[in-house]
């Protein structure tokens, strides 16, 4: 039984307690909650399966939501309420089940202790706490109040590069019709998320894909003939881009603890001239470079790699467990070993994963420029609430979460680069169809041979689009 249809039989034990809906919003909402409820009974392993949030919905990822007593006996009642009344309305049943929201409010003591864990996501907590001139306990208490408040958790960005792996994000343009497809077409162990434009109210639409591509020439060819050829049968356009680097930014100053606030520079001169004119004060953001020679590394290295990237915290005792669910058992010694060569080889950069806020909106930039402008976009990243770069061989791509109510705004600011750029694609709006951790990409992996065992029809999406 696959791993999707196993989940599905697992959920589907929950669906008496919700209403019939054909209502797309409805329904992804009501996926995420019986994933939570299915995790809190034990049913789901956490970090086993990866499903962050949709843009389009109330933001939560159900794989990260802490799980709590009092949040899930009350998710039932109110499921039971609304079943008992027969509520039918969207807005309705929305705000019955808001719950999920994470609250934006933090004292001045949370504040600094998030503001500290950002700069410093790999630090100890004890080493926190005399940063910070408190007690180990006040660092544990009110980071468990943090991970409620705003789903705190400890991340790393990884370096495939180590692994032999090539890491690419494909664009392309479709018509509804080829949109229904996606999912089944590219249906591989090398895909790792699948994002839609959902502001385009025209016949075409872009999208975006994530995928892992052994850095061997066969197989690298392979994908991008497959990719190519596409646009000749269905695609409209396609950008395929190789990620060079990775990172986050973040600038707490910008809160007052209550909203948002921005330089009215930024407006009135416009963000290139904003940048130059604070140049000397605007830091480039701290990147993860995917580079490096390929280290010597067998299965369970890759499985820990991944899953560390997931939860960089977690504890020998954890990874010794997971590691079992894939047929490797290691002692606790053997699993720390491997976890300390792995960091010598700097396979991962341990980044601070915040929701929350008040961040409710997000845009999405694609920017093919000069290695100027590429900088001036960097530097101009640390001045936005939070931003997820990727810079790629062409330019950079940058997620920014704004204020609800800013992100039409800020799409316009970005507009007036147009003149300065070669090309440039602002997604005011966006779904995430899914996003997935390669689990299954273990089994290629010949350590013997040193390369990826990958049959080429395994990326033959041409011929499973024409089957369809």
């Amino acid at each position: 039984m696959s791993d999707e249809t196993e989940l599905t039989s697992v959920l589907n034990q929950y669906d008496d307690l919700f209403p019939k809906t054909s209502d797309p919003d409805l329904q992804d909402l009501f996926l995420k909650i019986k994933i939570y409820l299915a995790r809190c009974d034990g049913l789901i392993e956490d970090k086993k399966m990866l499903f962050p949030k949709t843009k389009d919905m109330r933001p939560f990822d159900p794989m990260l939501v802490p799980k709590d007593k009092s949040l899930y006996e009350a998710i039932i009642c109110r499921l039971r309420m609304i079943k008992k009344y027969g509520i039918t309305n969207k807005q309705q049943i929305l705000n019955l089940l808001s719950l999920f929201e994470f609250s934006e409010k933090i004292r001045g003591s949370e504040r600094k202790i998030l503001e500290t864990l950002l700069i410093h996501p790999d630090k100890k907590l004890k080493d926190i706490a005399s940063m910070l001139g408190v007690c180990p306990a006040t660092i544990t208490y009110n980071l468990k109040k943090l991970k409620k408040k705003l789903g705190v958790r400890f991340c790393a960005f990884r370096n495939y590069a180590r692994f032999k792996l090539k890491y690419y994000v494909i664009f392309m343009e479709f018509d509804a019709v080829f949109e229904k497809m996606l999912s089944k077409v590219f249906n591989s162990s090398f895909l790792t998320s699948i994002n839609i434009d959902t502001f385009s109210t025209g016949s075409k639409k872009w999208g975006w894909l994530g995928f892992l591509i052994p850095d061997q020439i066969r197989l690298k060819d392979e994908f991008r003939r497959n990719i190519i050829a596409l646009k000749d049968d269905v695609l409209d356009d396609v950008k395929i881009y190789e990620i060079k680097a990775v990172g986050q930014s973040w600038n707490l100053q910008r809160y007052d603890g209550r909203e948002w606030f921005f330089p009215e520079d930024m407006w009135v001169y416009g963000l290139i001239n904003f940048v130059e004119k604070y140049e000397d004060v605007l830091p480039m953001p701290d990147l993860h470079f995917l580079e490096g020679r390929v280290m010597d590394f067998d299965r369970p290295d890759f499985l820990i790699f991944l899953y560390r990237g997931v939860e960089y915290r977690a504890p020998y005792q954890e990874l010794t467990n997971f590691l079992r669910n894939y047929g490797f058992s290691l002692s606790l010694n053997a699993v720390r070993k491997r976890v300390l060569r792995l960091e010598r080889h700097n396979v991962w950069k341990p980044y601070t994963y915040v929701e929350g806020l008040g961040l409710d909106d997000i845009i999405a930039l694609n920017v093919v420029c000069d290695k100027h402008m590429r900088e001036v976009l960097l530097k101009a990243a640390n001045e936005f609430p939070s931003c997820f770069i990727i810079v790629h061989e062409k330019g950079v791509m940058l997620y920014i979460r704004l204020p609800h109510g800013y992100g039409e705004k800020f799409a316009f600011l970005f507009d007036s680069l147009r003149e300065y750029v070669d090309d440039l694609l602002i997604i005011r709006r966006y779904k995430n169809i899914g996003s997935w951790v390669p689990w299954q990409m273990y089994k290629f992996w010949d350590k013997r041979r040193k390369l990826w065992q990958v049959d080429k029809e395994l990326l033959d999406f041409v011929s499973r689009f024409r089957e369809l």
